[in-house]
């Protein structure tokens, strides 16, 4: 869907304009509601411009929170919202396996590039599952109807 390398910026400087990126992207024929981040994405200026474009804004706190906060993170939907973050980390996880976790050329422009590519191996092997499954879908076997061996 979305990759960019990130040299020197920290986390909690990334969720505006990815938000941003991604309302851009898929403004047409989409309707996102939600969003979710990992815990180092939090920032309170971030949360506050997140929920003014998203219905539910998933970005837990580090470290102590008010109670007002566990309340909020306690809440089914944020707690839904959260388990379905974990497909994102496998995501992750096996966008490292199409590539990226090992790159034999030097250098940042090297590193971009095996990036690149693993991103769109990933989505390669995505777009050959689905259209596998849609062809399964397709070619159901007719009930009743045996061949023989003549």
């Amino acid at each position: 869907m979305d990759h960019e390398v990130l040299v020197g910026q920290g986390d909690k400087a990334q969720p505006i304009p990815l938000s941003k990126r991604i309302k851009e992207r898929f403004a047409e024929g989409y309707l996102l509601n939600s969003i979710s981040f990992d815990r180092g994405f939090f920032s309170a200026l971030a949360k506050n411009a997140l929920q003014e474009s998203f219905e539910q804004v998933v970005m837990p706190r580090k470290g102590k929170k008010t109670p007002q906060q566990e309340a909020e993170e306690e809440a089914k939907t944020f707690v839904a919202l959260r388990k379905k973050h974990s497909a994102v980390e496998s995501n992750i996880n096996e966008l490292e396996h199409s590539g990226p976790n090992r790159v034999p050329d030097k250098g940042l422009d090297g590193f971009k590039k095996y990036v690149a590519l693993g991103v769109l191996a990933y989505n390669l092997k995505r777009l050959g599952k689905l259209v596998m499954e849609q062809c399964l879908l397709t070619t159901v076997a007719r009930p009743g109807k045996i061949s023989r061996a003549a």
